[in-house]
């Protein structure tokens, strides 16, 4: 892309997971990038947890001079770091192009605040760059969240600030039981656990008071209603292992009538489990 830095990382990063389970990095950046143009019009849960994230670290760092915004997307929040942090600079990273194009297209901030690609697992700053670290919604799309925190802390100043959130292992849990009674195949993404969340952030650095866990039960008029939302948000399923064959008509409707079982009156539920932290460094 001509005017955004593209910084091509290390395909083989400390900690590389490529277990049959994480996501595979190519299709993640892939799927994110053709999602761009839709995705502000579906993301409300993501919308309205990083605005509680961002809530929180407002409240513990008051001031900053350089933020990142890891995983920007499509700027919506960088938008927001550049108004709460005015006398920050502030960069923009995501791993898919087509995101950081649209953020480029469609967002004010983006005359001010730099724009680069790159991966969160080998991020292409220096030791010490940074006072803030925004990542809402990204950590559960790495391959290796040690990896990710490590990176964090190295590109964080004595004192610096990390505030994420992410999906947890609770997430979905619907749809993956409904799934394993139709074939053996990985059909929804994997999500980590609190416990293991919270000892990667020890494992890096980070001072570590709680990381919070908050689900939250959203409800669709059908599973197509959820599947389409899944895709419009760049989150239907990338791990290793996934089915490479186009899924029949017969499948999904087997899927269907196994899912809506669960259904309440009119609608069927989906639970999403929100992990959260703000940790210093």
């Amino acid at each position: 892309m001509d005017s955004l830095r593209s910084r091509r990382t290390d395909p083989d990063p400390p900690f590389r997971d490529e277990s049959a389970s994480t996501p595979e990095k190519h299709w993640v950046g892939r799927s994110f990038g053709a999602a761009a143009s839709g995705y502000d019009g579906v993301a409300v849960l993501q919308r309205q947890v990083g605005q509680r994230l961002l809530q929180r670290l407002c409240a513990a760092v008051p001031s900053a001079d350089a933020v990142l915004d890891l995983g920007a997307g499509t700027g919506y929040f960088t938008e927001r770091l550049r108004t709460s942090f005015k006398e920050a600079q502030c960069l923009a990273l995501d791993l898919a192009e087509g995101m950081l194009r649209h953020l480029r297209e469609k967002r004010q901030c983006a005359r001010e605040a730099g724009l680069v690609v790159g991966d969160a697992e080998c991020l292409p700053f220096a030791a010490g760059t940074f006072d803030v670290i925004f990542a809402n919604m990204v950590f559960q799309w790495c391959g290796s969240l040690p990896a990710a925190f490590a990176e964090c802390a190295r590109v964080l100043r004595p004192g610096g600030v990390l505030a994420f959130s992410m999906f947890g292992e609770g997430s979905l849990c619907e749809l993956r039981e409904a799934w394993s009674r139709i074939d053996s195949y990985s059909h929804v993404n994997t999500f980590p656990a609190r416990g293991s969340v919270a000892a990667g952030l020890r494992a890096s650095g980070f001072s570590l008071s709680e990381v919070k866990s908050v689900r939250q039960r959203r409800c669709y008029p059908s599973l197509l209603a959820l599947m389409r939302e899944l895709k419009a948000l760049g989150a239907h399923n990338v791990t290793r292992d996934r089915p490479r064959h186009l899924l029949g008509r017969g499948t999904l409707e087997r899927l269907a009538q196994v899912y809506e079982k669960r259904a309440d009156g009119s609608s069927i539920p989906a639970t999403f489990e929100v992990l959260s932290a703000v940790v210093r460094k």
